[in-house]
């Protein structure tokens, strides 16, 4: 899986779905966001479906075509495929249109330092710290993390598991974390998806 660059506008997240169409990768394109929900079926760098808010094919392209911002992410894997109509030239146009390379990083001048007239002394070098490993959930937090994605995938599809994942590293198994997977809705479907959690975990 291609890993998340972190919230990107529109225009880099069309760059990004370009190469994987140049590269004629199959898998699909998660888009996610606050409010943002969406994802791209490729198939050997073609297009099978675009799916946003419920829509496919040319709707969902007019959709995420007023995305301003968001996540993304690339899953290899086989697609067949869908039963939707396939994507106008008119909508691929607006996708390749629409895509722009990420500009290069700003290269900061740098002051010229002259080297010393002396080497300096060697700092005493501390003895490796080893790393602490990440403590495991318990058998009842991770039966909870199942409930939610459970009910996560209902609202955000199969892209659920990875926002859940994003959320358990962040925030552990809180509330803290299920206010940050309920952030990639919006309104009512927002409202009920705490809901649903409140009656499932208790």
């Amino acid at each position: 899986m291609s890993k998340d660059a972190g919230v990107r506008p529109l225009s880099e997240i069309l760059y990004s779905l370009s190469q994987h169409v140049q590269n004629r990768d199959s898998g699909v394109f998660f888009l996610y966001g606050e409010g943002v929900v969406g994802w791209v079926h490729l198939s050997e760098g073609r297009y099978e479906d675009v799916v946003m808010q419920n829509r496919h094919s040319d709707e969902a392209v007019a959709l995420l075509m007023n995305v301003r911002e968001a996540s993304c992410r690339f899953q290899h894997g086989k697609v067949f495929p869908g039963n939707h109509p396939p994507l106008s030239e008119t909508a691929k146009g607006l996708l390749a249109a629409g895509a722009k390379a990420p500009a290069p990083a700003p290269i900061s001048a740098r002051p010229v330092v002259s080297a010393p007239a002396f080497a300096p002394p060697r700092p005493s070098v501390a003895a490796p710290v080893a790393p602490v490993a990440p403590a495991k959930p318990s058998p009842q937090n991770k039966l909870l993390q199942m409930q939610v994605e459970k009910l996560a995938t209902a609202y955000l599809g199969p892209m659920a598991s990875i926002i859940c994942q994003e959320a358990w590293e962040d925030h552990g198994m809180s509330f803290s974390a299920i206010l940050a997977i309920a952030e990639n809705l919006s309104g009512d479907a927002r409202e009920t998806f705490l809901a649903d959690v409140r009656k499932t975990t208790g």
